[in-house]
């Protein structure tokens, strides 16, 4: 289901916006192969686990248990996904739309902000889906490594 996902999320979402924006770009100059490993490993235990821990363990089941209604389960979703989309803004990446706040001019990775709100999506429906946080950080794991390896991401 993970491989799933991350096909679905990289064929519509990820390469198409990316690509589109001028955000991403492939890498000349990949890492060799046996580094791959390598650079998963420390996706899966240093991202991976920590953000989905934080925002589909205790944020998405916080919000699916405080909010009532029919559609709860995709309302927690989205929020979670929103949240999680923001928490990345601390990513400096063009492009930026300007932000006015309180007398301050703030440069937003816009696009950033998009494909990690869609990434908390797809990594919430694999958390849903499968009743397990693994698949959420499986799935978390082969997006930013797909990222790191092909498109030289950091």
């Amino acid at each position: 289901r993970a491989c799933i996902s991350l096909g679905l999320f990289c064929t519509f979402f990820a390469v198409p916006i990316g690509i589109g924006t001028g955000f991403i770009r492939p890498t000349v100059e990949w890492r060799p192969f046996w580094q791959l490993p390598f650079i998963l490993l420390g996706i899966f235990f240093f991202t991976g686990i920590p953000e989905e821990f934080i925002f589909r363990g205790i944020l998405y089941n916080l919000l699916a248990k405080t909010i009532h209604g029919k559609h709860r389960q995709w309302i927690a979703l989205a929020i979670s996904s929103v949240i999680f989309g923001l928490a990345h803004l601390n990513n400096h990446k063009p492009p930026y739309i300007e932000v006015h706040l309180f007398g301050f001019q703030y440069p937003v990775p816009w696009v950033y902000l998009v494909l990690a709100t869609i990434a908390g999506w797809f990594y919430g429906l694999a958390y849903i889906r499968t009743g397990s946080i693994l698949a959420a950080v499986l799935l978390h794991t082969m997006v930013d490594g797909w990222w790191v390896y092909f498109f030289g991401g950091k």
